[in-house]
């Protein structure tokens, strides 16, 4: 069982996510940057799933913040996002995401293949057939 961590300032999204991926994994959330932060050094993630827009903090930062740390630089990071389009995708893993998930969530399969995939260390295909 891998260890998720959630990262969301939206109740409703942690919630949701939670309930999709505990039945299969053991889950942390964190609502905000900081404590998101702290939290991961002192239980290491799998994985973790990142919202790009966490209130006054920015998700691309925090992926920095995250590279940037021994013991969780590797650690695949999944961008959660409602910044759709194709351009937007390329964007984030350019920046060093390991994959991109689209909110809303219309296919809860997507974020679990999404999750699965990652922590089996293999690239997911392209998921965007529906992006504009």
């Amino acid at each position: 069982m891998a260890n998720v961590a959630i990262i969301d300032d939206d109740i409703h999204v942690l919630t949701l996510f939670r309930t999709l991926i505990d039945p299969f994994h053991q889950v942390r959330t964190y609502a905000d940057a900081a404590t998101a932060l702290a939290g991961m050094k002192q239980v290491k993630p799998d994985i973790v799933l990142l919202d790009i827009t966490l209130g006054r903090a920015n998700g691309v930062d925090l992926l920095h913040e995250l590279r940037a740390e021994d013991g969780l630089s590797a650690v695949p990071v999944i961008a959660v996002t409602s910044h759709t389009l194709r351009s937007e995708r390329a964007k984030y893993l350019a920046e060093g995401f390991t994959d991109f998930v689209a909110k809303p969530l219309t296919d809860h399969g997507v974020l679990l293949s999404v999750v699965e995939t990652a922590l089996r260390g293999e690239s997911a295909p392209e998921m965007d057939d529906d992006l504009p």
